[in-house]
């Protein structure tokens, strides 16, 4: 009886191991039986697949592959072909399936690209369930576009006007794959339009809306006067709703914008003028376009005879938006004694890189000498013509602070001062004299920011600006300690003033005597 049962199951395994075999192959060829079934099915995958099927060039941002395979090869009941094509720009790989011979359209495709496409075959046996892959041989094809044919743009010269200008396009793709597409054109201040990838970079672009015979146009405005920009229409292959693939160019071409004129005056001063502040008038015109504000203000220099906004030696004042209805003052402060100064108005439109400039002028100061022996100026106090530690009235001496921190003999604790001979710190009263009594100047004496104190009888004192705060350095930022805590005459530039500092703040110091 068990050799019966086991003589029906070695039957029954080689019936079902024939049938097997019989369900993988699927091919009606003649072979060997030595050779495996493997090597038979890669042998027929060599010849199945058709590839003088594919062209080797395509001229359009899209092919249609039609694929041809000698099904007679292979039992076409059970089996699916892949079709993959990889793009090596986006390294990628397209894949298409289907159980039969079809044309398959790929869009977007890069140009300057060799693609390669090679079907795989699946097969499989029901019985077993078992899934066999093999490939086809190669085939590949070379994307060799003209795109300026497809983007064609044309000479926008007759639609400039001033600094505005209608730029269009006509994009020559079939009306069939053109709702694949986006269409734009592309501005740039520069000729090289770059493209990377597919991908534009630093450009400025603008979406089209095409007519029923694929032209679309954009008008731009608010371009600077008097450059050269340039403009090229683009086609984009829509990827995804966010996004865009493969990109084809259009000539790049260029347009010039007119000039602008605007005209710049300033008032002449013809006498010396005094050393304090000085306050010019000006003014600036835009025929073009005369409800613009302009930026204005003034350049000026005691060593250059031309002066500019970007030159050396030159200094810039009062920098700001005027609406052209009036004339404009600008105070300039900081100026040295005895000295001829250059200077002129400039103005620039807001649409422009040119800055305009008017004729330039000079003025001279009155020289001052200031003594650095002591001084009356009419005051409660007599005061010294020099700071501690120093020689002469623009040197800025020694420093101190109120902290108990004194460092060295220049930078020293206040309290260890040595005044001699009557001579001591000011009070905080005394400092109020020369700030509400006086009339003082912020002026550049011999080389030295700070203020000219003229007392009531006429005779000058000059208090140089330093200071040390928190270890910053500032020679146009400076004070004078009073023999009050914590109170300083302060020196800034628009300002002289008294207040309250910490303790730590090095300053300098300026001695008086009672009369």
């Amino acid at each position: 009886m068990w050799a019966i049962i086991q003589n029906i199951f070695f039957f029954y395994m080689k019936s079902a191991l024939f049938l097997s075999l019989t369900s993988v192959a699927f091919f009606f060829v003649s072979c060997d039986e030595e050779e495996s079934l493997e090597a038979k099915h890669a042998k027929i995958c060599e010849n199945l697949f058709i590839t003088d099927s594919v062209p080797t060039r395509v001229t359009e941002p899209y092919v249609i592959l039609h694929d041809y395979f000698d099904f007679s090869l292979i039992d076409t009941t059970d089996y699916l072909i892949f079709r993959n094509i990889y793009c090596p720009v986006s390294h990628s790989t397209i894949q298409y399936s289907g159980s039969k011979a079809s044309s398959i359209c790929i869009e977007g495709l890069y140009n300057h690209t060799t693609y390669t496409y090679q079907p795989t075959i699946e097969t499989w046996d029901n019985y077993y369930q078992n899934v066999h892959w093999y490939k086809c041989k190669e085939a590949s094809f070379t994307v060799d576009i003209d795109e300026e044919v497809i983007a064609v743009t044309e000479d926008m010269t007759d639609s400039l006007t001033d600094n505005s200008v209608t730029l269009s396009g006509h994009f020559n793709i079939s009306p069939e794959h053109a709702g694949n597409y986006a269409y734009f054109i592309y501005t740039s201040e520069t000729p090289d339009i770059t493209i990377r990838d597919g991908i534009l970079y630093n450009m400025n672009g603008h979406k089209l809306n095409l007519d029923n015979e694929s032209n679309g146009s954009v008008h731009l405005s608010e371009f600077l006067y008097n450059k050269t920009y340039y403009y090229q229409a683009c086609v984009r292959y829509i990827e995804d709703a966010m996004s865009y693939g493969a990109t084809y160019r259009g000539a790049v071409k260029s347009f010039t914008t007119p000039p602008l004129e605007v005209a710049v005056t300033v008032n002449e001063i013809k006498d010396i003028v005094p050393v304090g502040p000085v306050t010019l008038t000006f003014e600036a015109h835009c025929e073009k376009d005369p409800q613009r504000y302009l930026s204005l203000g003034i350049c000026y220099s005691a060593t250059n005879p031309e002066p500019t906004c970007d030159g050396a030696d030159c200094i810039i004042n009062n920098c700001y938006l005027s609406n052209q209805s009036e004339p404009c003052e600008s105070t300039i402060l900081g100026l040295a004694s005895g000295t001829v100064y250059y200077y002129r108005a400039y103005a620039q439109h807001p649409c422009c890189t040119d800055i305009y400039y008017s004729d330039v002028k000079t003025f001279e100061t009155e020289d001052v000498n200031v003594s650095p022996e002591p001084t009356d100026l009419g005051l409660s106090v007599i005061w010294a013509g020099c700071n501690v530690g120093a020689t002469s009235p623009e040197q800025y001496g020694n420093y101190y602070n109120q902290g108990g921190l004194g460092r060295t003999s220049s930078f020293a604790y206040i309290d260890s001062l040595k005044c001699t001979d009557g001579w001591r710190l000011p009070t905080e009263e005394e400092c109020k004299e020369i700030v509400n009594r006086c009339k003082s100047y912020w002026i550049n004496y011999n080389g030295s920011f700070g203020y000219l104190v003229e007392g009531k009888n006429g005779a000058y004192l000059f208090l140089p600006a330093s200071s040390i705060d928190g270890g910053e350095y500032s020679t146009t930022n400076g004070g004078y300690w009073t023999s009050t805590p914590k109170y300083v005459m302060k020196l800034y530039k628009w300002n002289l003033y008294m207040a309250q500092y910490t303790e730590d703040t090095y300053f300098s110091v300026r001695l008086v005597h009672d009369k």
